[in-house]
């Protein structure tokens, strides 16, 4: 007895080291791999109802082996584990974890650190933003390192309320890339071919206006839909921080998949003709596929969309059957159709129930079938046109036949009867075709006459009811007939002007000699002729005339005159406002000169402050919104060009602002840095032109300061908007100043003026300062600006020459460029040669 005992004591000693020594066994990676898939003896698997989240909590003696090299367990309810170890006896360290699993919720990989502590190194899933992932592939893959002998144990945690595979395998990275590069390229031709088919269809629905076409156009894309969501591409492309919506976009277009086939087969079929039921089911799949898309949106983990699927799948096939039982030809393609797509459905669904292995082909039969089924559908669209076409055209046909012989009996009789009518019309013929003409010539004459009173008419009424004084005079200009207007105008009724001549007519209301000379003149050479006159009514009244003679000809060969009409219109009130007008304007110019002249008076002499120096000061509208500014203080030379905002009078008034208050802050200045003058004169104006209050004025300046010291030779600029240029030997060196105005200060805070100081220039170095108004001037023949490049070349080219030259060409080329144009902006160009 006691032997016994021992014996199976021992044998079960044995089974243990047993078990142990299979555990143990690694999975070893050899030089020899570029990929090693998990076999049976490779991996455990234990099924966790408890979801559990840490290694430690986690029972080891329920992990089992898989009863498969790629397990397929359905659509189970608890999380999956799976263990195993890896021993790398090749030289590569690096290597891939590749899970090919797209519908995973979450794929947790836990590995063991230096201190012996389990930790999950990489998590990611289908419910996961797409960016969790290491690599970017729609399967999961992750990188490990394993030094080259190094054994190590992993576990892998899988949770997923889909259809669950586990297809593991260890990868180099150059194998995973050329595997996803074929993966791409196979899934590119899928979606390719869809979208020909989308592309060929709905380009034929927009010739055709078949609704059939539009139908099966939107099929497509909804099957582009739920492929790309299914397949991974979806969530790896369009919305990889947003995974919730690659399976609401993947049901949501199964649900539109019902909706869109069911509308296409009610119209391809004609099932309101052959398959009556069958219209009124498909109406009640469309509600459902409606609820199944508001019920996903309620809760994105329902089934009900996969069980519409499921039903509606086998309703296409049947309608196919039956209708084309009941006599559709065009049905046999969709029956062919939807039978390969219905195959290919069911086995990817026997594969996701684990009955059929689920790598291979049987995984990717869904896209297969439903390549078939697109490329057949098109087809089967394409034949019942084609039938279409042929059973119109054999109508056509028909109706043609009877048509023809409609018309040849119809012939026979239309030629009988016509002979009979033409041997009693042939007396009338004649009689009639007198009678036509003779009418046409009465109707002609009439027509004339009536046109000629018409015309008669309405002159008659115009001349009646004419504002103006018309007169109508013969040959020798004596008048012959006056409309009543001439009483009210020259106080001559129109009885006392017959038999008058015009000329004596217009003596005696004392018309100039000259111009009634002119008059005849002018009347020997031309039909019309037109002039204003200052003539004297019957009461000795001054008034003007516009007297307005035209000639009329007679219609034989010579064209001789006959007769001459004038038309005298009062023009006295409109005299009188240009008289008004140009007095006011005159009045008007005396004082905008005087305004000029004092603006002047106010301009330094540059050449006191700079011994070379020359000003082109150009105002736009006699009075200038440019000006210059020069003094001197302490042994140093300030000198600023300004522009004020907008130009004219306006303008004007802000020039002797700023002057003033530029001669106000020199006074101040203490000889340091010049930019205090600016941050002063932007100061002032604000306040004067209560800048900062709602109501204030946006008006300001820009402005181009320097301070030349010629005893410590130094020269210093500072600029609002403005630069300062410095050209010598044929090149030209541009300071700019600060991008800010003086004024403004509601839209600009915290300005800041900047003082530079410039390496002091040798002698016959030109500084030049200018407005803007130069570069910005329109002209050119193609109405374009001057611009801030062309100007600065035209510097260089001038800085050489004479003062006097520089000014004078710079004048000439400013009004050259200008041409007809009117000028753009004030302008003030200053150089000053050192």
């Amino acid at each position: 007895m006691l032997i016994k005992y021992l014996y199976q004591i021992i044998i079960f000693c044995i089974f243990i080291l047993l078990s142990l020594a299979v555990d143990a066994q690694p999975i070893v990676l050899d030089s020899t791999f570029l990929r090693y898939d998990f076999r049976t003896s490779d991996f455990y698997l234990y099924k966790d109802s408890l979801h559990i989240r840490s290694i430690e909590a986690l029972p080891q003696e329920g992990f089992i082996r898989p009863d498969k090299d790629i397990p397929n367990l359905g659509y189970p309810k608890e999380t999956v584990w799976a263990r195993f170890e890896v021993q790398n006896q090749s030289t590569d360290e690096n290597w891939i974890l590749h899970y090919n699993w797209t519908f995973s919720d979450t794929v947790e990989l836990y590995v063991q650190d230096s201190t012996g502590s389990w930790s999950c190194k990489y998590r990611a899933g289908y419910l996961l933003p797409f960016s969790y992932r290491p690599l970017p592939y729609a399967g999961f893959a992750y990188p490990i390192q394993l030094k080259q002998g190094e054994t190590l144990r992993f576990y892998l945690r899988m949770h997923s309320r889909g259809p669950f595979a586990i297809p593991l395998s260890f990868k180099r990275p150059i194998q995973l890339q050329n595997e996803q590069r074929i993966t791409d390229i196979l899934y590119g031709g899928y979606f390719g071919l869809l979208f020909v088919m989308l592309f060929y269809n709905f380009v034929i629905w927009l010739f055709l206006k078949d609704r059939s076409y539009l139908y099966y156009s939107f099929t497509i894309l909804c099957t582009l839909g739920v492929f790309s969501g299914a397949s991974g591409y979806a969530a790896q492309y369009l919305w990889g921080d947003f995974p919730v919506a690659n399976i609401y976009f993947t049901k949501v277009f199964m649900s539109l998949i019902v909706i869109s086939t069911a509308v296409f087969a009610n119209e391809f079929l004609n099932t309101k003709k052959y398959a009556p039921a069958f219209k009124k089911i498909f109406r009640f799949m469309i509600v459902l596929a409606l609820i199944g898309i508001a019920h996903t949106l309620y809760d994105m983990q329902s089934s009900l969309t996969n069980r519409i699927i499921s039903l509606h799948t086998p309703l296409l096939l049947a309608v196919g059957i039956w209708t084309w039982y009941k006599g559709n030809k065009a049905a046999r393609f969709f029956v062919l159709a939807w039978s390969f797509y219905i195959v290919g459905g069911l086995v990817v669904t026997l594969a996701n129930s684990g009955v059929l292995p689920t790598a291979g082909i049987y995984w990717h039969l869904a896209e297969i079938g439903s390549a078939i089924e697109v490329v057949l559908l098109s087809l089967a669209l394409s034949d019942r046109y084609r039938m279409y076409r042929k059973e119109k055209e054999e109508a056509q046909q028909r109706a043609l036949d009877i048509a023809e012989k409609a018309k040849n009996e119809l012939e026979q009789k239309v030629k009988a009867r016509t002979r009979e009518i033409s041997e009693k019309n042939e007396d009338l013929v004649a009689s009639e075709e007198e009678i036509r003409q003779q009418a046409e010539e009465l109707q002609t004459i009439n027509d004339n006459l009536l046109d000629t009173q018409t015309e008669l008419r309405k002159l008659s009424l115009v001349a009646e009811k004419a504002t103006n004084a018309i007169t109508i005079t013969d040959a020798n200009g004596n008048i012959v007939w006056a409309n009543p207007s001439h009483e009210r105008i020259t106080g001559y009724t129109t009885r006392s002007l017959i038999g008058k001549s015009l000329i004596e007519l217009l003596t005696e209301q004392e018309a100039d000699s000259e111009i009634i000379k002119n008059l005849q003149k002018e009347l020997r050479h031309h039909d019309t002729i037109s002039h204003n006159l200052q003539l004297y009514n019957k009461e000795k009244q001054i008034y003007w005339v516009n007297l307005i003679v035209s000639a009329v000809r007679d219609n034989t060969a010579e064209q001789k005159i006959s007769n001459y009409i004038s038309i005298a219109t009062d023009i006295s009130e409109v005299q009188k406002q240009k008289e008004l007008i140009s007095h006011k304007h005159g009045q008007f110019m005396n004082n905008l000169n005087y305004a000029s002249r004092i603006q002047q008076s106010l301009l330094p002499d540059i050449g006191a402050f700079a011994q070379n120096a020359f000003v082109l000061n150009l105002p736009r509208d006699i009075v200038s919104g440019d000006f210059y500014w020069a003094k001197q203080v302490k042994n140093q030379t300030l000198i600023a060009v300004a522009d004020c905002t907008g130009h004219g009078t306006s303008a004007a008034f802000v020039t002797i602002l700023g002057i003033s208050l530029l001669n106000e802050i020199a006074q101040e200045y203490d000889g340091e840095d010049i930019s205090y003058i600016l941050r002063k004169l932007d100061e002032r104006l604000s306040v004067l032109l209560k800048a900062n209050e709602i109501n204030g004025l946006a008006d300001g300046m820009d402005i181009g300061l320097i301070r030349l010291d010629r005893d410590n030779e130094r020269l210093d600029f500072v600029g609002a908007n403005q630069n300062l240029f410095v050209a010598n030997k044929n090149a030209l060196e541009e300071y700019k100043g600060d991008r800010v105005p003086i004024g403004f200060s509601r839209m600009y805070k915290n300005k800041t003026f900047t003082q530079q100081q410039i390496p002091y220039p040798e002698v016959g170095t030109m500084l030049y300062l200018s407005s803007d108004g130069y570069p910005d001037q329109f002209g050119g023949g193609e109405d374009r600006k001057f611009m801030k490049k062309r100007f600065k070349k035209l510097l260089i080219k001038l800085h050489q020459q004479e003062l006097e030259a520089q000014r004078a060409e710079l004048l000439q080329i400013f009004e050259e460029w200008k041409g007809n144009q009117s000028q753009t902006d004030d302008v003030v160009v200053m150089g000053i040669r050192l």
